[in-house]
């Protein structure tokens, strides 16, 4: 059967700061319980990795156990050579396929590489590890069943689908000594962890990804494996109480919605709103949405994908920037308005102000005299007096006036 392997990194991975890892690769998926026929399951293991240097295949290798750092198992660049098994590799488009057959071959920096044994026997869509044109890199690898001298790896299963304890993978890079076994990144899965499936921690198909070093956990059985969403840019502009939020696909496979979340301090985020994606698709899909809230903070933004599987990824964060308060800083929710209403108002002063509601004709038909406070201010007023129509509310005192128009 085909396996489709999309990209699970998100935007925020190809964001992510800085550190003293920077030169070294990242891994960022591998496939701990293949589908396979027979007894063949270790030769159909996976990872993938980008590669942070522009270097020979050679100096790049995986090492797995259950230490940290790990020791006990590799796949190694040294051994990359011919493909020797029935299995194939493939995209649907967007991007093409980089065969390494040989120890000499030079990846650039910033690549997508996979490791697989040379005699796997399966066939995988690797269409969501595209990354605009650039090509994926495969590297078949020589492993000690058929003559490897670097590559201890078992035909019959390496990787843990059912222990108790963590397990631990390390890609190192022999060109710096930062990214040596001693010193390079390490990350680790539990195989008890969150499988999505009812099959239990041993189906075949078990996936992980790392967003940074939390490992997720995701499995759709042997005829897809499916992880979320390739965000290419997610922007904020914010233009007073009105802040315009964009994000663009390049990938959605088995994506269910988007979910925009907002915070005032930077940690502690509420949902927005709630954009249904596409679900399935590798074409680039562009998405907006206006969020009208009042407030003379910054605010900070993020974008939460979630796959119909119920797993989810974050964006990266935006920070707006601040405004000025006063004039015009007026928001009435909900809008249209129905029985009920409510007023949230940025003021530069404190004191006692009247609030006026005004129909299309410029008539009165709501006064009130209201109490209100330097900065953020809220009222809750009964609008089931009101007949369908257009409005202008203005709060009025002796230093501003602040009004808005909404509709019944």
């Amino acid at each position: 059967m085909k396996k489709i392997i999309p990209l699970s990194i998100l935007l925020i991975l190809m964001l992510i700061n800085p550190s003293a890892f920077s030169q070294c690769p990242d891994l960022l998926q591998a496939m701990v319980n293949s589908c396979s026929a027979g007894n063949t399951e270790g030769n159909n293991e996976f990872v993938v990795f980008t590669t942070a240097a522009t270097s020979n295949v050679s100096t790049y290798k995986l090492n797995y156990g259950t230490a940290n750092p790990p020791v006990t198992n590799s796949l190694s660049g040294s051994d990359a050579t011919v493909k020797s098994g029935t299995g194939t590799v493939s995209t649907s488009g967007g991007c093409a396929i980089v065969e390494v057959t040989s120890p000499a071959t030079s990846i650039p920096a910033n690549s997508r590489v996979l490791f697989i044994p040379a005699n796997f026997d399966q066939t995988y869509d690797l269409t969501g590890l595209c990354n605009g044109t650039n090509p994926i890199y495969v590297v078949y690898i020589k492993t000690n069943s058929i003559g490897g001298a670097n590559s201890n790896w078992s035909a019959t299963g390496t990787m843990a689908n059912s222990a108790t304890t963590l397990r631990y993978l390390q890609v190192t890079y022999s060109g710096s000594a930062n990214c040596n076994g001693t010193n390079a990144p390490v990350k680790s899965y539990l195989a008890t962890g969150n499988w999505p499936n009812i099959s239990g921690t041993t189906a075949d198909g078990n996936f992980v990804t790392w967003n940074g070093t939390t490992a997720g956990y995701y499995n759709n059985g042997c005829t897809t494996i499916i992880v979320p969403v390739k965000i290419e840019s997610f922007s904020v502009r914010s233009l007073e109480n009105q802040h315009f939020i964009n994000w663009t696909t390049s990938v959605e496979i088995n994506t269910e919605k988007y979910v925009i979340e907002r915070s005032q301090n930077g940690k502690d985020f509420l949902p927005v709103a709630n954009i249904p994606a596409a679900l399935n698709s590798t074409l680039e899909k562009k998405y907006t949405f206006t969020d009208y809230f009042i407030t003379g903070q910054p605010l900070f933004y993020r974008l939460k994908s979630i796959d119909n599987n119920g797993h989810f990824e974050y964006s990266n964060i935006i920070k707006t920037g601040a405004y000025t308060q006063g004039k015009g800083n007026c928001l009435i929710t909900p809008m249209p308005v129905n029985n009920s209403l409510q007023v949230n108002w940025l003021s530069a002063t404190s004191g006692v102000a009247n609030l006026v509601i005004l129909n299309i004709n410029g008539s009165t038909v709501y006064s009130k005299q209201i109490a209100f406070k330097s900065g953020m201010n809220q009222k809750s007023l009964s609008a089931s007096q009101l007949s369908k129509g257009m409005y202008v509310l203005k709060i009025i005192n002796d230093k501003e006036v602040i009004s808005t128009i909404f509709i019944k």
